[in-house]
């Protein structure tokens, strides 16, 4: 069912955010209590996923009609829905999380969901991670069909195999993966990953069934990391755009010149997540205050080659 009772059905408003940056506010949620943790396109069709924060909801925005809010495709059991990959076309892989767990709902679980049909499924399939689960989960990225990652604020890699259901952690002695981990991200055959404590930006080499190869590498640190979330690969350089929600930034890195510039600060509060969608432009999930709630925003970049 859609939940437009949540969201106000505005037209698009646009904003200069920076030097060539433009930043269109695709949807404001009203309800204050509907925090974004991810999203993720559902590839060209202009959908988008949402992964949300409180009631473990998986819902999806339409953002080439934006009116009737997002329709619901279900819920994890957990408190929380906090990662979202994509496995193949139109199957995705979504981590349910709690802080304190029980006798019959796991502090995390694993679900896939199906969208390959009219009705969406969202289901365990018995995927329940036994990997040590010592913080706030974060971010998640898939390296391939089979394997995810999935980020322990603790200082944990969480890898998780689809196919066989086999899940453990990747620890932080010797591959030099320290607490403060938040955003993930994948581009062969790096596993990216941001530290929200020590403001930096680095990467580690995997091989396809998901084992680390070689140490951590430090690429980037910067004051301006510290506090930073989730974050999107440029698909055209080797650039990074890094949200920042405690201090209300989007951050570009160039990690050839190992830079940090400020794409937005402020005109998109509390920036938490971003992707880049196939058809063009950076999808950025911001949660605002208690009570504004969350808003999606495209963020036009000026060397992003036409899709």
């Amino acid at each position: 069912m859609r939940m437009s009772t949540l969201f106000s059905l505005l037209s698009a408003v646009s904003a200069v955010v920076g030097e060539d940056y433009t930043a269109t506010k695709l949807t404001q949620l009203q309800n204050s209590n509907t925090w974004i943790n991810n999203l993720l396109p559902r590839g060209d069709t202009g959908y988008i996923l949402l992964a949300e924060r409180w009631e473990g909801a998986v819902s999806m925005f339409d953002s080439f009609h934006q009116h009737g809010g997002p329709v619901s495709l279900g819920r994890v059991n957990q408190q929380q829905s906090v990662g979202i990959v994509e496995l193949s076309t139109n199957v995705y892989g979504v981590t349910g999380w709690s802080e304190d767990g029980g006798e019959t709902v796991p502090i995390v679980a694993m679900y896939k969901l199906n969208l390959t049909s009219p009705q969406p499924v969202l289901d365990n399939d018995d995927y329940d991670l036994q990997a040590p689960v010592s913080g706030l989960l974060k971010g998640a990225a898939a390296i391939n069909p089979t394997i995810s990652f999935q980020a322990d604020i603790a200082g944990y890699l969480l890898r998780f195999n689809w196919v066989t259901g086999e899940n453990g952690g990747v620890y932080p002695t010797p591959s030099g993966i320290t607490p403060g981990i938040s955003g993930l991200g994948y581009r062969e055959p790096y596993l990216y990953f941001s530290n929200t404590e020590e403001g930096t930006f680095n990467r580690v080499e995997v091989d396809q069934d998901g084992e680390l190869v070689g140490e951590v590498e430090t690429l980037v640190e910067s004051p301006d990391l510290v506090g930073s979330g989730d974050f999107a690969l440029s698909h055209w350089n080797e650039d990074a755009f890094v949200t920042n929600p405690e201090l209300g930034t989007l951050l570009r890195i160039d990690l050839d010149e190992k830079t940090v510039s400020v794409v937005s600060a402020g005109t998109i509060p509390a920036p938490v997540a971003a992707k880049f969608a196939p058809w063009g432009g950076l999808l950025v999930a911001a949660n605002v205050t208690e009570t504004e709630g969350s808003s999606i925003w495209s963020v036009a970049v000026p060397d992003e080659p036409t899709q």
